[in-house]
């Protein structure tokens, strides 16, 4: 009996191990998804201020007598955009690294919990086999003993 206690609560241990293991691999998960988000937000806020960037320096220039039209403006403008337009780029690859890390630590975490059912299962069913086994060799001892009986 003490076989059979050991073996159920050794698979107990490896179910609550495996509940963890999919529980923080859920997290991780989530946290990837968090990260993009964030990162498409950030990405986002740097293209506004880029074009609030561009309405200042036209106000700038308005104020300064240049024409809003004027080629330097319109470089000066340019410039900014694509200087907005790369930050925010730079921004959304940056937030991509760190979700596809999240999610390649999730992976790792999803393979070791695959090898921890399958070592569960696979641990429950030889404890089982060797009980069983122990169970039939006494079973086929007893029987020897009472044929030996029998013969005297």
């Amino acid at each position: 009996m003490a076989a059979i206690q050991q073996a159920q609560t050794q698979k107990a241990i490896s179910e609550y191990q495996s509940k963890q293991l999919l529980n923080d691999a859920e997290h991780t998960d989530e946290q990837a998804g968090e990260i993009r988000q964030e990162g498409i937000e950030q990405a986002r806020t740097r293209k506004l201020k880029s074009i609030l960037e561009m309405g200042k320096e036209k106000t700038d220039a308005a104020s300064g007598n240049i024409a809003t039209t004027s080629d330097t403006l319109l470089k000066i403008n340019e410039n900014t955009k694509l200087a907005g337009e790369l930050d925010a780029l730079n921004t959304l690859r940056d937030s991509e690294f760190r979700a596809e890390n999240k999610i390649y630590q999730a992976d790792k975490l999803y393979s070791n919990l695959a090898l921890n059912r399958y070592k569960t299962s696979s641990d429950y069913l030889n404890s089982t086999m060797r009980i069983t086994a122990n169970v039939v060799d006494k079973s086929f001892a007893v029987g020897n003993a009472i044929n030996e009986n029998k013969g005297e």
